[in-house]
């Protein structure tokens, strides 16, 4: 019976033994941030290393996409002028990868910008709040000469409504993300800068190849009635003429920056509330067994965008032809010229 208790007891004392030494080396964990390829075609994640235990065994229990990934660790795009997470975190996806936390962020990222990763334990129940730790790391940018320009800034018109709710930038090579709302400015005929006119969205509204950017002004100081707009005031008044300023230095993709400032300067007129008719369209019909364009004239500018994805010519059929858009005159007119010869009839 001794033995036995004997016995017992020493495996309580080796368990208690075995907990000290696991609690030590919690105590002693000490986490690192490092920036890691993780991929041959150069994809780089941000890694947490020197995990204790206790947290592993914490973020094992977390599913797939859990936000309490993102609140333990985040990285963020320190923008010029702005506090290092005045900005939204970026996005990306979590993992735990050979007993490190990785943070693999849904885009590339960019030369010449500033990212700050943030491991913060106190949103561990194991976490005591005090071995947070934070780490920034820049990437060098290119030594190129800029290339890239902005190509476009739909729409082309000089005279715009009060009521005008975006335009489209388009670039001539794709572009850095994260810096939209501290790069482009706009400014009243008194040289004056007019406060937060965009509505600064987390994910930036770029297109897949990243050469075109949707920039939205505020839709509640805007539209009329709507408290924003009684509180801060309207973004563009009737008669009065404005700029749209994109800096010089706004990084392309490969860390360069602009060729050039690109501004756009603008009179904006009454509101226009009407509404599309299609049915007062003008169309100048092309001869047959030629690829003369089909010409629809509108009689006042639409949407760029929109008329590039949702105007179609169909065929007998039902299906739409091939062909080439082309959209002119301050966006009042657009052609159609079809791959083959238009059939008569």
């Amino acid at each position: 019976m001794r033995t036995v208790r004997r016995t017992m007891i020493l495996g309580c004392l080796c368990a208690i033994f075995a907990c000290a030494l696991c609690d030590a080396a919690d105590e002693a964990a000490k986490p690192q941030i490092r920036l890691e390829k993780t991929s041959a075609d150069g994809a780089m994640a941000f890694e947490v290393g020197g995990l204790a235990k206790t947290w592993l065994s914490e973020m094992e229990g977390f599913a797939e996409g859990d936000e309490r990934f993102g609140h333990v660790f985040s990285v963020y795009v320190v923008a010029e002028g702005k506090g290092a997470t005045d900005a939204p975190a970026m996005l990306g996806k979590h993992s735990l990868v050979d007993g490190k936390l990785r943070f693999t962020p849904r885009f590339p990222l960019e030369p010449g910008l500033t990212y700050l990763a943030v491991f913060r334990t106190d949103q561990l129940r194991a976490g005591s709040g005090e071995r947070g730790v934070e780490a920034k790391f820049t990437l060098p940018r290119s030594d190129e000469k800029p290339t890239t320009r902005v190509a476009a800034v739909f729409p082309t018109a000089s005279k715009l409504p009060e009521n005008h709710l975006r335009f489209y930038l388009h670039f001539s090579a794709p572009m850095s993300r994260g810096e939209v709302y501290t790069r482009v400015r706009l400014v009243d005929e008194s040289g004056k800068e007019v406060p937060s006119p965009f509505l600064e969205l987390e994910e930036e509204l770029w297109n897949r190849s990243g050469d075109r950017l949707t920039l939205l002004f505020d839709p509640g100081r805007v539209k009329r009635g709507l408290r924003p707009r009684e509180d801060v005031g309207p973004i563009l008044e009737e008669g009065k003429r404005y700029t749209l300023v994109i800096d010089a230095r706004w990084p392309d993709a490969k860390g360069r920056p602009l060729v050039a400032e690109f501004k756009k300067v603008f009179e904006s007129l009454a509101p226009d509330d009407r509404g599309i008719d299609p049915a007062a369209w003008k169309l100048a019909p092309p001869r047959a067994g030629t690829r003369e364009p089909l010409v629809v004239r509108f009689g006042r500018p639409l949407d760029r965008a929109c008329l590039d994805r949702l105007v179609r010519v169909l065929a007998p059929s039902g299906e739409a032809l091939s062909g080439e858009i082309a959209v002119e005159k301050n966006e009042t007119e657009w052609r159609f010229t079809p791959k083959a010869a238009w059939t008569a009839g």
